[in-house]
């Protein structure tokens, strides 16, 4: 399916037909997190599994590095078309700006960032950077384990870079939503839907590790 973008590209910059657009490409990820942040020092580490318009299968490290501000690191798999599957590389980080356990609570967690995706299929390079907003409402079950509603929204620029063809980017916007489930206290479940470019659904899971 994603072949389609890439034809479309080559269309696009070699001046073919003005009129066609590219396609998005989407993120291989999804979010899998609620927009509440890491304590300073805490680390995490998951897996996932898209399943979209492509394919993925992915890992990730997610670390506090201050008081309401964490960053994650993600790489994996990602099979577009059904046997071209590339190493997809990716990045986000943000800051809470809203959280229920404030001195003053608030009624939601909301916080900002920014994120990157990097693939490159057989020379042609697709970059993406963007800004994101988060917000999620946690909830208390009666057995005791918490349950968080969220949702991400983004906004970025994707670039693709066709080497001496050269390069078109294009802006696009990205919606996720999804629930978080704590199996126990160090020990998350997720699921989501993700409408971007790469449409589907995307499970996983992480681990609290320090």
């Amino acid at each position: 399916m994603k072949r389609i973008i890439l034809t479309v590209a080559i269309l696009v910059l070699t001046g073919t037909s003005a009129t066609y657009g590219i396609d998005a490409m989407g993120s291989a990820f999804g979010t899998l997190s609620t927009a509440a942040t890491l304590s300073q020092g805490t680390t995490r580490i998951g897996g996932g599994l898209g399943i979209a318009d492509g394919t993925s299968f992915f890992g990730t490290l997610t670390y506090g590095l201050a008081d309401y501000f964490d960053g994650k690191i993600k790489i994996g798999i990602f099979d577009p078309d059904y046997g071209d599957a590339k190493i997809v590389f990716g990045a986000e980080a943000k800051y809470q700006i809203m959280s229920v356990h404030d001195v003053t609570p608030k009624p939601v967690d909301v916080s900002l960032g920014g994120l990157f995706e990097y693939v490159s299929f057989s020379g042609i390079d697709v970059l993406q950077i963007g800004v994101l907003g988060m917000v999620s409402y946690p909830i208390q079950l009666s057995n005791g384990n918490p349950l968080a509603i969220y949702g991400r929204a983004n906004i970025r620029i994707e670039r693709v870079d066709i080497g001496i063809l050269g390069s078109e980017s294009e802006l696009k916007i990205g919606i996720n939503g999804g629930v978080a489930y704590g199996i126990t206290q160090d020990i998350n479940l997720y699921g989501e839907f993700q409408l971007d470019g790469n449409d589907g659904l995307f499970l996983g899971i992480d681990f609290r590790v320090l």
